[in-house]
């Protein structure tokens, strides 16, 4: 590179690199040389300059705490004089922005072979190195503007996101100046895909890379930039990408305190299918593992509230079959199971489904006929142990035919059944629900009253006493039967199933009561 073209000045730039490894960074030492020869014509004598030879050595980072960029420049044809004309000659340095050590304007004996400066990190600095002796007066003989390496980029952190965005964030350097930042996503697990470079301009703090592999492992390597100048030291960390979501699974088997469910890996074409049909390990992503886990759920009503208990998760390796079962759990117990892909220590977004299961079923299903009206009362105790919000009462006419069929829900554990009719049998079935879980039936058989005839005539005849009645034409009934005692005598009603009423004396008076019998 010519600089000065008049005064004979040529400057001539070598760049190589050499790259070394420290524990946890990598650093870049960067070797510029530049040659310069100064040749002038003088009436006296002709002097001839040595040439300044200068290596500038590069070294971006915080050392011992300190963040700072080292230059070491180096003269190594210093002092070529020719007579004394060297005796008192000097090099000055000066450079902008003035923030480095030594200071600016620093001078040091022409005999000297280096200048070592210290300055700030991703600065952009302008030396210039000027010549003096007893003929010439701050020559100069050397000037280039340098970028120092800027530092790495803090705050390293990779976060997963929603549909399948894998999210960077990063602070800027804590010292120096930076244009943008450079990322590379170098794959550990995923041969077949290459690495990827990723240039963000300005000092946005986050990034989305998309399309990253689900459950595939990657190292990020993270640098400064500042115009065409990269920092020396990247940060790194290592990121999984989180794993795709199970697909559908389904409970195949459930009673009161146990259930089973089937899950479908990511990557399977099919639904799962029990294991009694012969299930066995479907083929998933890399380090691929099933994870289910069941919450407790309560409810309250009846016979008490579930207790909340979390219960340990269960977790199948790549190869194992896609089902698991859980046992011992509280009857009529609400549940949440969670189903999740494992990739090492990151999981999937879950697929959930809550389940409920079955209520014991009731103990001491009993009924009566209400003492007035036309009632019919039920009443039962719940099941030691079991959680239910309801019960659920259905009643219908004792037969073949369920046509006639009613259902009530209630919360005690008592109910009146109304608007039966007289001199039915009817079959009644109490279940307890929970969240809509019903338990099996407890079943009980009851008849209901029917209704007494109404008597039309007591015609008295010699030795008889021959009686009409009419039944209610609502009510059903087998037979009928007749009690009957002499009203003024303290004895005990006789009673007869064809209530004929012969044989009684002339003038006698009866108490008569007239039941029907179902």
């Amino acid at each position: 590179m010519i600089l000065n073209v008049s005064n004979g000045v040529y400057l001539e730039e070598k760049v190589s690199c050499e790259i070394r490894e420290w524990p946890s960074m990598m650093w870049k030492k960067c070797i510029v040389q530049a040659a310069a020869a100064v040749r002038r014509a003088c009436s006296a004598c002709v002097l001839r300059a040595a040439g300044v030879a200068l290596l500038v050595l590069i070294a971006a980072g915080a050392l011992a705490g300190a963040a700072a960029a080292d230059l070491v420049i180096e003269i190594p044809a210093s002092g070529a004089g020719v007579g004394g004309e060297a005796a008192g000659a000097r090099y000055r340095l000066d450079y902008t922005p003035p923030q480095g050590s030594p200071e600016p304007n620093f001078t040091v004996p022409a005999q000297a072979s280096t200048i070592n400066f210290r300055g700030l990190p991703g600065t952009k600095y302008h030396f210039m190195l000027y010549y003096s002796n007893a003929t010439f007066a701050d020559l100069l003989t050397w000037n280039q503007t340098i970028i120092t390496a800027p530092e790495p980029p803090t705050n390293l952190t990779v976060t997963q996101g929603r549909n399948k965005k894998t999210i960077i964030t990063w602070s800027p350097p804590a010292h120096g100046d930076y244009t943008g930042f450079r990322f590379k996503v170098i794959p550990l697990t995923e041969a077949r895909e290459g690495a990827r470079n990723i240039t963000v301009e300005g000092g946005n703090g986050s990034y989305a890379v998309r399309d990253l592999a689900p459950g595939a492992t990657y190292q990020l390597h993270a640098f400064t930039l500042l115009h065409d100048k990269e920092s020396a030291a990247y940060a790194s960390r290592n990121f999984t990408v989180r794993p795709n979501t199970p697909g559908k699974f389904i409970v195949w088997f459930r009673n009161e305190t146990t259930f089973a469910t089937c899950a479908r890996p990511p990557s399977a074409s099919r639904g799962c299918r029990p294991p009694t049909t012969g299930v066995g390990g479907a083929g998933g992503e890399r380090g691929r593992r099933e994870r289910w886990g069941g919450g407790g759920g309560g409810g309250g009503g009846g016979g008490g509230g579930a207790g909340g208990r979390r219960i340990a998760p269960v977790v199948r390796a790549r190869d194992d079959p896609t089902t698991a079962t859980f046992e011992g759990l509280e009857p009529g117990g609400h549940y949440t199971v969670t189903v999740k892909t494992m990739s090492g220590k990151v999981t999937s977004w879950p697929a959930a489904a809550d389940f409920t299961l079955k209520p014991l079923a009731v103990r001491g299903l009993e009924w009566r006929n209400a003492a007035a009206g036309e009632g019919l009362l039920l009443w039962w105790q719940p099941a030691e142990g079991s959680t239910q919000d309801e019960y659920k009462v259905s009643y219908h006419e004792t037969g073949p035919s369920h046509d006639d069929s009613s259902t009530l829900t209630t919360a005690a554990t008592n109910v009146t059944l109304e608007g039966l009719l007289p001199g039915r049998n009817y079959t009644i079935s109490v279940s307890a629900v929970s969240r809509g879980a019903e338990s099996n039936e407890t079943v009980r058989w009851a008849a209901r009253r029917p209704l007494a005839p109404a008597l039309q005539t007591a015609a008295a005849e010699r030795g008889a006493l021959r009686l009409a009645w009419r039944a209610d034409v609502t009510s059903r009934q087998q037979a009928y039967q007749l009690r009957y005692r002499r009203r003024a005598a303290d004895e005990p009603f006789r009673t007869v199933r064809r209530p004929t009423c012969d044989s009684k004396r002339s003038g006698t008076l009866l108490s008569l009561h007239f039941d029907t019998v179902v």
